[in-house]
């Protein structure tokens, strides 16, 4: 099944790197360990659906920066 997506639901590699203030080399790292957010291949372009990058937020939202549980 193809799932076709329009311009306004995906943000290319660039443009979420630019939008979270990241390298694009970041992008490509996490891609390559399997984390960050799901992405998709387009003929040999990667691109991040916007409800990817939504889930991916907001499932590393924190409210602290150590894992102590006290």
């Amino acid at each position: 099944m193809t799932t076709i997506l329009s311009k306004d639901e995906y943000m290319t590699e660039r443009a979420l790197a630019e939008m979270w203030g990241l390298k694009r080399n970041t992008l490509q790292k996490w891609r390559s360990a399997g984390v960050g957010p799901k992405f998709l291949k387009r003929v040999g372009r990667i691109v991040y659906r916007k409800q990817d990058i939504a889930e991916f937020e907001q499932n590393n939202i924190f409210q602290r920066t150590t894992s102590d549980k006290r």
